[in-house]
């Protein structure tokens, strides 16, 4: 029977700068307003667990009769370039708390700076969940709203003279709505590239800028986010709640060594704490006005786990990291978290309901 296949190229989608109001709340579809270009054509992947009956005796063979489905899961990758928009999204739906100002209401009222940290876990493990609109085709089923999405983890990537890019992986409750939704225009977003990136390592409070010798970095945000008791008696089929785990953030890099210096040798030998930001600026939000679209990447306090050198083209390198357990609180940087993520773009909110 002929067939006509389905292009990867037609998928699109649809989401939302707002969170649900709890996690049984659906966003609704007039605010899943947000449309992107992606990276690649990852798709929602469904899966489930069931009793099976195949381990138990007396059957008179070693096949299963029988089938209960237990549980519904849902996961769900995005990879993007790296824009203000995209910064903001995964690092307000990835650490929980912001607070948004406008830097200049008077002459520049459409900017705004959302400063991102991990929420407070003794007033909530509970985090932010959104619902993202996917689309595959033209059938009923494949046009759907997956509910409930938490930021498992978010990568920020760059390199070169690149644009940087950005990978989140999301969990959902397993839940899905089918229907269509009207995918909005794509929205007008800003790319941050390595050519307005500023990279910083040395002392808290006066860091070196070491841009010139960066190569690539990494930049890397989880929460743990404690799956399994996301079920319970009584949930049914699906997760009724998302709490976080131990929160965690990382980086690596790649930066020449200098050959009339052995600074980063130095201070790894020194073991004090250090400071380290990444800070893309990116275009002027309005011509004439001192505000850009950027992202600041700031842990205000880290130790470098390792430093190995190596030859890359015949030029020695550092593979400088700083660990999961080399990243502070309470150790004497600005401000007083293991990360700040620091955004200025054009969105009014993040986390709204």
């Amino acid at each position: 029977m002929p067939f006509e296949p389905q292009r990867a190229q037609d998928i699109t989608w649809a989401f939302s700068t707002k969170k649900q109001a709890d996690y049984a709340t659906l966003v609704p579809d007039g605010n899943l307003d947000q449309h992107i270009s992606l990276i690649g054509a990852d798709v929602a992947d469904l899966s489930r667990t069931s009793f099976s009956d195949a381990a138990r005796y007396g059957k008179g063979h070693e096949f299963p009769t029988q089938f209960r489905e237990l549980t519904r899961d849902l996961r769900f990758a995005r990879t993007t370039d790296f824009t203000s928009l995209m910064a903001g999204w995964a690092a307000a739906f990835g650490m929980g708390s912001v607070v948004t100002t406008q830097p200049n209401p008077v002459s520049n009222p459409g900017a705004y700076r959302h400063v991102i940290t991990f929420s407070n876990a003794s007033a909530s493990k509970q985090v932010p969940v959104t619902t993202i609109y996917e689309q595959l085709s033209g059938q009923t089923a494949f046009q759907r709203k997956l509910e409930s999405l938490a930021v498992a983890d978010f990568t920020i990537t760059g390199k070169a003279r690149e644009v940087a890019q950005l990978q989140m992986n999301l969990v959902g409750s397993g839940r899905i709505t089918n229907g269509s939704v009207t995918v909005p225009s794509l929205t007008p977003v800003s790319a941050l590239d390595m050519g307005g990136m500023v990279f910083k390592l040395g002392a808290q409070g006066a860091p070196t800028d070491l841009s010139p010798r960066l190569i690539e970095f990494s930049v890397k945000v989880t929460q743990n986010l404690d799956l399994d008791n996301g079920y319970h008696p009584g949930s049914g089929l699906f997760r009724d709640r998302m709490w976080m785990g131990a929160r965690r953030a990382t980086f690596d890099a790649t930066v020449f060594v200098d050959a009339g210096s052995t600074d980063i040798f130095d201070e790894w030998l020194a073991a004090g704490p250090l400071e380290a930001s990444f800070h893309f600026i990116g275009d002027a939000i309005l011509n004439g006005q001192p505000e850009t679209h950027d992202c600041e990447i700031k842990f205000p306090a880290v130790r470098l786990t390792a430093i190995p050198i190596s030859a890359q083209n015949d030029l020695l390198v550092y593979s400088i990291s700083a660990g999961e357990n080399d990243v502070y609180k309470d150790a004497g940087g600005t401000p007083n978290e293991p990360l700040q993520i620091t955004v200025t773009n054009t969105v009014p909110a993040y986390l709204g309901t």
